[in-house]
């Protein structure tokens, strides 16, 4: 089944390991049969890794630069899914620019696309340290008890969703949400969608820096519950 596809990449201060990951994403996008595209948002960078990438000597002819003032993971993500839907394609991959993910597990998730509108990574073997495994855990506990649903891997940075999956969620958000991947899939359980799970690797940062951690997220702790509260109304406002 032939499809196409935008990769929808946030991005804040990368460095180097910026190129690595669109470099192999490029090549990603030569093997699809159809015309695809790199959906990069620069969020307010400031180390001059997007300014890099432009620059360099690879062929970019299919990404898109989105940029913003430093906003958040969850409003590039957002901006970048708007822009991913305005390129008229049938699915929209969502990915890191930290390849944490080996990249080359897109095919697992691509593979596994036909049926599905929805189609999730769960990081096994995680080599990201306990302060990431931690906030999982701590999520995945308050998702359970403040929504009732069971999620896998419920913030999982490598997932593929149709178009039309998309659309129908961004209208139905009321909010700007922090937890924007988060709440997609409690969306999805609202609509009894069956999601998908795949196994996915999820290797150390090698590259740039990792800005989750325990320390810097606490103070954002009532604002998560807060989102979760309210994403039960997607259970009372379904189509």
């Amino acid at each position: 089944m032939s499809s196409s596809v935008a990769i929808v990449i946030p991005s804040y201060n990368e460095g180097a390991g910026l190129k690595v990951a669109i470099e192999q994403w490029l090549k990603v996008c030569k093997e699809l049969p159809n015309t695809s595209y790199i959906v990069l948002v620069d969020d307010g960078s400031v180390d001059n890794s997007v300014d890099d990438l432009i620059k360099s000597s690879l062929n970019l002819e299919c990404l898109v630069v989105v940029s913003q003032s430093n906003q958040g993971h969850g409003a590039a993500l957002r901006v970048g899914y708007s822009k991913a839907l305005d390129l008229n394609v049938d699915y929209v991959f969502q990915a890191d620019a930290d390849s944490q993910v080996p990249i080359v597990e897109f095919w697992k998730l691509w593979q596994r696309r036909e049926d599905r509108e929805i189609v999730v990574g769960v990081r096994r073997n995680r080599q990201d340290g306990t302060d990431r495994k931690s906030l999982s855990w701590v999520l995945r506990f308050h998702i359970r008890g403040l929504t009732g649903q069971s999620l896998l891997d419920a913030n999982c940075p490598f997932r593929l969703i149709t178009r039309g999956f998309l659309q129908a969620y961004l209208k139905a958000l009321d909010l700007e949400p922090y937890l924007i991947n988060v709440l997609m899939l409690i969306f999805a359980k609202s609509r009894a969608e069956k999601i998908e799970w795949v196994d996915v690797s999820f290797g150390r940062r090698t590259l740039g820096d990792s800005h989750l951690n325990l320390k810097r997220l606490w103070p954002l702790y009532p604002v998560v519950v807060k989102e979760l509260v309210r994403a039960r109304g997607f259970f009372n406002h379904t189509d």
